[in-house]
Parts: structure tokens; C-alpha cells; sequence
């Protein structure tokens, strides 16, 4: 996917609440993404992940892995 198509596909994602905690993991790995643009939005999503639903974002045991990376 390229800079806008996966934007856009972040923003589908942001709106559905439903499909958030599945997609941690997808959402996580694209904080190495080259685009600037993408980590931003990457991070707030995570942010908002993490306060609304009840997962691996609380503990930050999602990152000990992508960290690394």
C-alpha cells in the first residue's frame, strides 16, 4: 500500500471502534513506517485504542516486540 491508501485505510479504521482491538498488532507495526505522516497517525490511533478498549496497549507488552524492530 502506499502513503494515501494506507492513510485512508487508517482513517476507515478509526471509525470503526469494532474492528480496534483485532488490529492492534497491524496498527502497532506501521510505527516503523517511513512516512512521517503514518507514524503520527499510528501513534494517536494506539492512543486511542488503549483508552477504549481493555488490551495489550494497558501493559505496553504489544511494544516490547515492535520496539526492537
Amino acid at each position: 500500500m502506499n502513503e494515501s491508501e494506507l492513510y485512508k485505510e487508517l482513517g476507515v479504521l478509526t471509525k470503526d471502534k469494532s474492528r480496534w482491538e483485532e488490529s492492534i498488532p497491524f496498527v502497532a507495526s506501521l510505527l516503523n513506517n517511513e512516512s512521517g505522516k503514518i507514524q503520527a497517525k499510528v501513534l494517536w490511533l494506539l492512543g486511542e485504542m488503549g483508552l477504549s478498549t481493555n488490551s495489550s496497549l494497558r501493559d505496553g507488552s504489544i511494544f516490547k516486540y515492535y520496539v526492537l524492530l
